[in-house]
């Protein structure tokens, strides 16, 4: 087991998306991940078989409560391979174009967001990219 700290932004997004810092707590159980959290006193925590899963739990958690966390991972176009699901970079693709290396960005690096989305937004465009590659 190993866990590590990452310094992340939210964006309050229920009072003109002010933002501030705070930490997630990444433990890797070896058979599973768990990420944890407190925002304003609020804490918040979430499990899954690989990091990617563990965060889009977490991510929605958090949105339902108004926190927009402000990473490459939230990105609706932030996806993973199946090689990387236990590490901390993602790709960020684009319709009809595969992912290639300099695609893969850190999981954790903070960008701006131009909208917030839930796991079932991104994950139907992760869906429309790879078929958007059928067609080449």
């Amino acid at each position: 087991m190993y866990s590590e700290t990452y310094q992340v932004t939210v964006a309050d997004l229920g009072y003109y998306e002010k933002e501030k810092q705070i930490e997630i707590l990444v433990n890797d159980h070896g058979d599973h991940f768990e990420l944890k959290t407190v925002v304003d006193t609020v804490e918040f925590e979430a499990q899954a078989d690989d990091m990617f899963s563990a965060f889009q739990l977490l991510r929605d958690k958090m949105l339902k409560m108004a926190w927009g966390i402000m990473c490459n991972a939230a990105r609706i176009n932030a996806v993973q391979s199946g090689m990387m699901r236990d590490l901390d970079v993602v790709y960020l693709v684009e319709m009809g174009k595969p992912a290639r290396m300099d695609d893969v960005h850190g999981f954790w690096d903070y960008c701006e967001m131009e909208r917030y989305v839930y796991t079932a937004e991104q994950e139907a465009f992760r869906k429309k990219w790879f078929d958007s590659l059928k067609n080449q």
